[in-house]
């Protein structure tokens, strides 16, 4: 009779598979020793629907995630070495397989004479699969007519439409790359007085990440933070990925006219921006429209 008072209203927010993962297996690790019914789990994660929830709990313990405390009733749950992992980076998996396809289409793209070879090769090896028959070959109503290649120009096509959009990811991260002031070689030992400023920026900042701890980032974490704030990139259609950036307003970005300017608060809200990872650099923000979905803020 208690699961009554849980919402199973249809249109809540829900999230995705590894948000979902990733606000489980965190909420286990801050419970520490304390480990967590299902029911203290599904009240801290705020999902929607009990229900669902359980079953998303029963496949991270069949995937090996979590594991339950012995004899335990009702059932407690804690973290497997795997599920520290990924309570660390949900997307590990995507972000280890996203580099590797980026590195070796790059790898490619930048070498011309082995971008030409690879798509010969791949000529080459389609028109002697239909000719020897390993290949179903369009069908050819007469021997008069020439054959129907338009399946292989179609999958050529879309091989050629994926090398054009990752080359466009490859210069979105040059670009990227340029607003990343570059180390010294020697850098200027600080001063005293700039040493405890940067002391209280810290400290300042890192009493800011817990008290957004678990809650969505609105318009006054970007204010209290101080010289980062969402801005909205031009030609880019708004909650699309690489639409917004985390920038200074010193960013080169604004002077060649790539930017429409800040975001507005209920914008900062819809964009949904949230703090996954804290560690002794800074914070990690997952958010709609970031590059990836996620940035990066050092203290």
């Amino acid at each position: 009779m208690g699961e009554t008072n849980i919402s199973r209203k249809s249109g809540m927010k829900t999230y995705r598979d590894c948000d979902l993962k990733g606000r489980i297996l965190r909420q286990v690790q801050l419970c520490g020793s304390q480990s967590p019914t299902a029911r203290e789990l599904f009240i801290a994660v705020q999902h929607h629907d009990f229900d669902s929830f359980l079953s998303s709990l029963h496949r991270l313990k069949k995937y090996g995630y979590l594991s339950t405390v012995p004899d335990s009733r009702p059932y407690r749950y804690q973290l497997t070495r795997k599920g520290i992992e990924h309570a660390r980076e949900p997307y590990i998996y995507k972000i280890r397989k996203q580099q590797h396809l980026q590195e070796r289409i790059r790898s490619i793209l930048e070498d011309d004479e082995r971008f030409s070879e690879e798509v010969e090769k791949e000529v080459r090896t389609r028109l002697s699969e239909i000719q020897t028959g390993t290949r179903e070959a369009p069908i050819v109503e007469t021997v008069t007519k020439e054959a129907d290649d338009s399946a292989l120009r179609e999958e050529l096509e879309s091989k050629d439409r994926t090398i054009h959009e990752l080359q466009a990811q490859i210069q979105h991260l040059k670009i990227h790359a340029a607003n990343v002031p570059m180390k010294a070689a020697t850098p200027k030992e600080k001063t005293p007085e700039q040493q405890q400023a940067e002391n209280e920026r810290i400290d300042r900042r890192k009493r800011l990440v817990k008290f957004y701890s678990g809650k969505y980032l609105d318009s006054q974490f970007f204010e209290h933070w101080k010289e980062i704030y969402p801005y909205k990139i031009k030609f880019k259609v708004w909650h699309s990925e690489n639409s917004v950036e985390l920038m200074s307003s010193s960013n080169k970005e604004h002077s060649r006219g790539h930017t429409l300017g800040k975001l507005p608060p209920m914008a900062i809200m819809d964009a949904k921006f949230h703090i996954i990872r804290v560690d002794d650099k800074g914070i990690t923000i997952r958010g709609r429209g970031l590059p990836d979905g996620q940035a990066n803020l050092r203290w």
